[in-house]
């Protein structure tokens, strides 16, 4: 466990942050799926997008 003050609050925030990026998720490819299929991204963008979100999300 980390014994300065400021590390505390660290791990503290990430944890919040990583619960509020994992609800946020499913919205966030949701939205990205769309643009793809109204023709605003190119399909292998979207999916390189969402893989690229979904690692991040995975790693924290």
């Amino acid at each position: 466990m980390a014994n300065i003050k400021s590390a505390k609050k660290r791990v503290v925030t990430n944890e919040r942050d990583s619960a509020q990026v994992k609800s946020l998720l499913p919205e966030a490819l949701s939205e990205i799926d769309r643009a793809a299929s109204k023709g605003v991204i190119h399909p292998n963008s979207a999916s390189r997008k969402k893989s690229m979100l979904q690692r991040r999300a995975n790693s924290l």
